[in-house]
């Protein structure tokens, strides 16, 4: 039960794992922009989190302590 994350250069794209649907995918994506949002005040930086659809889009142009965290995490 893996997240799909997608990088790009200032940001990301991250998808629920492919067992939760419905209800369960959108509170997912949901704690994820939560956790993002923490994670960027942690560092004193602003994140641009969009939940839409089946995915959470990450814009982190002008976060990038927050980023390089977050690709930590993939590891």
């Amino acid at each position: 039960m893996k997240p799909h994350i997608r990088y790009g250069k200032n940001g990301f794209q991250l998808y629920p794992p492919r067992s939760l649907r419905g209800e369960a995918a959108a509170a997912f994506l949901r704690f994820s922009a939560d956790y993002f949002r923490v994670l960027a005040r942690r560092y004193g930086e602003e994140a641009h989190l969009e939940v839409g659809g089946h995915q959470l889009v990450a814009d982190l142009s002008q976060a990038p302590l927050t980023l390089q965290a977050a690709r930590r995490l993939d590891r």
